[in-house]
């Protein structure tokens, strides 16, 4: 699949990864696909195009700093989320969120994630509802705003009872006006991954719990359909959740970039000004 190439000064880890698993697997045939591009780097150094220093293969440091951000794995432990053939929501999320906090991380974000291994979030509840699901639900509202999150991503997976809707969607919050640009901005880069537009793309979260009661931008992204058998390929392959989890990446650098230029001219509030009253 087509996909252009990330508009960064420097190469990420993630990014070297992508290219490496792009790469042919027999050692010759390998190393005859890596020359070109170790030449092409090294010409790019020489030539002043970006640093060949510590720290080159990374993304600008601080690009992100100051930046305290909630990356929400959807569903976990007994509850696995929608499922197909043996594979799990909860399994393809928790993966593409792990990979995304690390990508933010290079950034310089301070990352918090709801989950960060096979459970669910009740124990970050705190209040009287006593269902299970409720309480998760509750908890990754609570914990955002304890950990005084600026804005909010939650990661899922859709289904369908047609086989044929295919591509991402997303949710966005509605309780911050800046919410749909967050959702915005990640759906073009994630239409960079995965090119088949689905019809359902971008919906305010006015019937979900999570959507409807985080107070800072949010982003509920329905990373592609399950019930498709050409999109189900897609999330059990290793490379596509990589470049999912740094097109979401890319969608909130652009996000937060343009919230500082918001800000009043000789001024620098911080990305907390931001969140809605």
């Amino acid at each position: 699949m087509q996909s252009r190439a990330p508009a960064y000064i420097s190469l990420g880890e993630a990014e070297v990864r992508i290219i490496l698993l792009s790469l042919p697997r027999s050692g010759a045939k390998r190393w005859l696909a890596v020359a070109p591009i170790l030449l092409g780097l090294a010409f790019a150094a020489s030539a002043g195009l970006f640093p060949l220093a510590r720290g080159a293969l990374r993304p600008a440091a601080g690009a992100l700093a100051g930046w305290r951000i909630v990356v929400d794995p959807g569903h976990g432990g007994i509850d696995g989320g929608t499922n197909r053939q043996g594979l799990m929501e909860k399994d393809i999320v928790l993966d593409v969120g792990l990979k995304l906090a690390q990508f933010l991380r290079m950034q310089g974000a301070q990352v918090f994630l709801t989950r960060d291994c096979d459970m669910d979030v009740t124990q970050h509840y705190q209040g009287p509802a006593r269902g299970r699901h409720s309480q998760d639900l509750g908890g990754r509202v609570q914990f955002t705003a304890r950990v005084k999150g600026d804005l909010m991503v939650s990661l899922h997976v859709n289904s369908s009872s047609d086989p044929a809707t295919r591509g991402p969607s997303i949710y966005y919050g509605t309780r911050n006006p800046h919410s749909r640009r967050l959702a915005e901005l990640i759906y073009e880069e994630l239409g960079e991954v995965h090119t088949r537009r689905s019809r359902f793309a971008i919906w305010p979260g006015r019937g979900l719990y999570v959507p409807s009661r985080v107070e800072v931008p949010m982003a509920l992204v329905e990373l592609a359909y399950i019930s498709s058998p050409a999109d189900r390929q897609l999330l059990t392959d290793e490379n596509f959740r990589y470049q999912a989890a740094l097109a979401i990446g890319r969608g909130i650098a652009r996000f937060c970039a343009g919230m500082g230029r918001r800000t009043p001219a000789g001024t620098n509030p911080g990305p907390t000004a931001f969140r809605s009253s």
